[in-house]
């Protein structure tokens, strides 16, 4: 049996010399302009690439990842390479699937307060509310980086599915 998996990748900056360096142009105006870029790759039985040695190669970028293996699980994370410690930092945000739905609880708190002009109905996970902003969210490079400098205080999922959300088609049935 095959696994399919897609990573779609948006690259945060503190500026942008770290994106010149990730493509090997020359760190001017007329090269490059922007503090952050989107890539994506994908595989059978693997992502397709190597992604952490891409991190520990770029480690003055930050990846944010949304992951989809078979098109059934979205993961989103958080990661980079820190130098200093010589460890890999990340910081899973959210999990969805068709048995999993969990959102990291101190992210999702954060991004509340970020966004509180957002209608009821994206905290609800409703009306095809249930992707976030994260990419918006998590491009302030400051903000991303403190978050994994404190992953710890970052490990504590919360579920996001409603009781209208499950699936009851294993339940009991009733007697009549």
């Amino acid at each position: 049996m095959s696994i399919w998996y897609q990573l779609n990748v948006t690259a945060i900056a503190a500026d942008k010399t770290a994106v010149a360096k990730f493509f090997n142009l020359n760190d001017t105006w007329e090269e490059v302009r922007t503090d952050s870029f989107e890539f994506s790759f994908g595989g059978k039985n693997a992502p397709g690439l190597t992604f952490w040695k891409i991190a520990k190669q770029n480690p003055d970028l930050i990846f944010l990842v949304e992951q989809q293996i078979e098109v059934d699980t979205v993961q989103w994370f958080l990661m980079r390479w820190d130098q200093a410690s010589g460890t890999q930092q990340t910081v899973f945000v959210q999990d969805s699937g068709e048995w999993n739905n969990s959102i990291n609880k101190k992210i999702w708190e954060d991004f509340k307060k970020a966004n509180p002009s957002l209608p009821p109905d994206n905290w609800q996970f409703k009306n095809g509310n249930e992707k976030h902003r994260w990419r918006m969210f998590f491009g302030d490079f400051n903000r991303s980086a403190m978050i994994l400098s404190q992953a710890s205080q970052y490990e504590e999922m919360t579920p996001s599915a409603f009781e209208a959300d499950v699936d009851f088609d294993n339940a009991p049935l009733d007697e009549e």
